[in-house]
C-alpha cells in the first residue's frame, strides 16, 4: 500500500449499478475526493496500480469475492455498505447479482428449492430474495463483515463524513498486522499436516 494517486477506487465492478455510481458521485460533490470505477481507470491493471490509491469503496456482487482477498492482502483500506444498506440495495438494485444460483440466471426466488432441516431454527430462508430482513440476516456473515478493519457505512452521505477524518495509514497498518497473523496461522496449519 503506497497511496500516491488521488482517486478513490470503486470496485470490484459487477455490483456497481449506474444509479449507485450516480448517487456516490452526487454525494462526493462537496468533498475533495474523486471516485473512479477500477475498470474505467484501468481496463488492465497491476496490483501496484490499485495499491497506489487511498482506498476502495467495495460494492459487492456476491458474499465472497476473490477481489476482496486481493485488496485486503495489499492492505488497501476498504469501505463497504453496512448489512442494512446492502440489503436495501439488493431489494432495489439487485447488486448482489450472484448471491444465489437463481440470481445468476436473473430468476430470484422467495425460498430455497429444499426445505429447512426439520430441527433448523433459522428465522429466514437464505434464498429469499424478496425479504429485506432475510437478506440482511444472511449477508451479515459475508467475508467483508467478518474481517477486521473494514469500515462500513449506512449511506453515501455518511461515507463522505467518515472519509474526511479517517486515518487510512492506521487502517492499512492494522490490516498488515492482521495479514501477518493470518499468514502465521496458515503456515502453522500446513506445517502440522
Amino acid at each position: 500500500y503506497n497511496p500516491t494517486r488521488p482517486d478513490w477506487l470503486i470496485g470490484p465492478g459487477r455490483g456497481i449499478t449506474p444509479d449507485l455510481e450516480k448517487q456516490l458521485q452526487s454525494s462526493a460533490l462537496n468533498s475533495a475526493k474523486n471516485f473512479k470505477k477500477i475498470r474505467d481507470l484501468y481496463p488492465h491493471f497491476e496490483y501496484s496500480d490499485l495499491a497506489s490509491h487511498p482506498a476502495i469503496v467495495l460494492i459487492p456482487y456476491q458474499v465472497s469475492i476473490m477481489s476482496l482477498f486481493e485488496y485486503y492482502r495489499m492492505s488497501i483500506p476498504l469501505f463497504v455498505p453496512s448489512p442494512k444498506l446492502l440489503a436495501q440495495w439488493q431489494m432495489k438494485y439487485r447488486v448482489l447479482s450472484e448471491l444465489t444460483w437463481d440470481m445468476v440466471f436473473k430468476n430470484p426466488k422467495d425460498k430455497s428449492n429444499i426445505e429447512q432441516y426439520e430441527k433448523g431454527t433459522y428465522p429466514h430462508d437464505p434464498n429469499n430474495m424478496f425479504n429485506v430482513e432475510a437478506i440482511e440476516y444472511w449477508i451479515k456473515w459475508s467475508d467483508f463483515y467478518e474481517w477486521p478493519h473494514i469500515t462500513t457505512f449506512d449511506s453515501f452521505e455518511e461515507l463522505m463524513e467518515i472519509i474526511e477524518t479517517v486515518d487510512l495509514i492506521n487502517i492499512s497498518e492494522k490490516m498488515k498486522e492482521e495479514n501477518e497473523r493470518v499468514k502465521g496461522g496458515l503456515l502453522g496449519t500446513w506445517e502440522r499436516m
